[in-house]
């Protein structure tokens, strides 16, 4: 009996220790007021005339990306109101995932003092009416000044040193980062790239698709350290 009771605080902390939105974060407040009836996650048209800036609308409209003038500094990401229980509970574990994928890339780049690449803080803010059925959630993250997809392009092409392939495949291979580099893992202002998809922190990816990316020396670096 004791083993299952230290076993079930064990599956049970990471979320309340690491992913939700601590009580005393200053943008708790700001959230509340702006979601203190699920009206505004109607539709998008609902969203906008709450002052909503969407970066992204994804799965035909249902997932939403986007700012608030209120929250500077931090992207959303949350879905719309689900028709299902079901849905509720599949839409949460995908945010909640995120900010796992988000964690994992965050203490390795710590361990390894990464000034190469970054990734954004990720919390989860429960919903005054989520309940446990039916499970309501906000992915907050900071914002981190990304650069368009035709800059970003450019530095994976010009800017990448044998280390930067070095920690990426560290990151790889604790089951992080996305095969498409320019999008998934742009460049920010700050001279870092960027981890910002980070839904899937457990999957197996195939080194071969990351060369395109790289100059035609960093195609050769990369080689030699994926073998």
């Amino acid at each position: 009996m004791k083993l299952l009771f230290f076993s079930l605080i064990f599956f049970t902390l990471p979320l309340k220790a690491f992913y939700l939105l601590p009580e005393n974060h200053p943008l708790r407040e700001p959230l509340t007021k702006l979601f203190l009836d699920p009206s505004p996650l109607e539709s998008p048209e609902k969203l906008f005339e709450k002052g909503f800036k969407a970066i992204a609308l994804k799965k035909q409209g249902t997932l939403f990306i986007g700012t608030h003038p209120t929250l500077p500094g931090y992207v959303l990401k949350f879905y719309l109101l689900p028709a299902t229980t079901d849905e509720a509970t599949s839409n949460y574990h995908t945010l909640l995932q995120r900010c796992r994928g988000a964690k994992k890339i965050r203490d390795l780049l710590k361990s390894r003092q990464s000034t190469l690449f970054t990734v954004p803080d990720k919390w989860l803010y429960e919903l005054p009416y989520s309940s446990k059925a039916y499970p309501l959630y906000i992915l907050l993250a900071t914002d981190m000044q990304i650069l368009n997809l035709t800059e970003s392009a450019s530095a994976w092409k010009h800017k990448v040193t044998k280390e930067h392939l070095e920690e990426l495949l560290a990151i790889i291979k604790i089951g992080s980062a996305s095969t498409g580099l320019t999008k998934n893992v742009p460049y920010t202002k700050s001279g870092r790239f960027a981890f910002i998809d980070t839904e899937y922190p457990d999957r197996q990816l195939d080194l071969t698709e990351f060369t395109r990316y790289f100059s035609e020396e960093m195609q050769k670096v990369w080689k030699e350290i994926c073998h």
